[in-house]
């Protein structure tokens, strides 16, 4: 009758023999071995199941790092706080059908140093027709913290109706980044109906006259041109 009988030191070397240098092996034959010995603490009752902590010092792990799983349970989503990828709108008025071109800058806002590709989008009236060619330049811009680029958007506005918005969009593209948008519109209007207007008034109308000393007694006003030096004489009230 033959007998056979595991030994932990025994088992140790057929452990070390099979993890291949891979310590996520080690790591999963250790939770085997530990699930492996809780079973049979359970059914022998007298004997306590290692710990995972246990089990790696046993097999001379004893300064890996373990995960706290309380640390990862308190652990939430964290919140992002991120501006809008609209970046507004920049407008251009122009008096007549023409080929225009629009101006604004762009500043890298994002605290780190930053390639954006820029590319420009089909130009549409508002009521839904096709407008000119639409080209950007430059095509991308490097832009360390806090940086400024210019940016230039070039609009055949040459068949543009007066009167109608004619709207198109730069698209903004960086690495890592959620891409932006700016709204670019270009108007064909009148110079007349875009001059600034300022309403004209008639204050005090009809002008308001002085209130003199001669008012008070109802006399009549002196001849135009006089002004009178002192109260006129009255035998009833004399002077002095």
């Amino acid at each position: 009758m033959s007998t056979t009988s595991f030994s932990r030191s025994s088992l140790n070397r057929r452990l070390r023999s099979n993890m291949g240098g891979s310590l996520n092996a080690a790591v999963k034959q250790v939770q085997a071995i530990g699930r492996a010995a809780e079973s049979i603490a359970n059914e022998f009752g007298g004997l306590r199941a290692p710990s995972l902590r246990d089990a790696l010092d046993s097999i001379g792990l004893r300064g890996l790092l373990l995960p706290s799983l309380a640390r990862a349970r308190a652990c939430g989503t964290p919140e992002c706080h991120c501006p809008s990828p609209d970046l507004g709108e920049v407008s251009k008025v122009i008096d007549r059908p023409e080929k225009v071109s629009v101006g604004f800058r762009f500043r890298n806002g994002s605290g780190a140093r930053r390639t954006f590709e820029l590319q420009a989008g089909t130009v549409t009236a508002e009521t839904g027709e096709a407008g000119g060619a639409v080209a950007v330049s430059p095509k991308s811009l490097d832009l360390g913290p806090g940086e400024i680029g210019v940016v230039r958007v070039d609009v055949d506005a040459s068949q543009h109706r007066r009167g109608v918005d004619y709207v198109g969009a730069v698209k903004v593209s960086a690495k890592s980044c959620e891409d932006m948008t700016l709204t670019v519109v270009v108007a064909v209007e009148p110079e007349t109906d875009v001059l600034p207007i300022v309403d004209l008034h008639c204050c005090c109308h009809p002008k308001v006259r002085p209130l003199r000393w001669y008012h008070h007694y109802y006399c009549d006003p002196p001849p135009e041109g006089r002004e009178p030096n002192q109260p006129p004489n009255n035998p009833d009230h004399p002077p002095g």
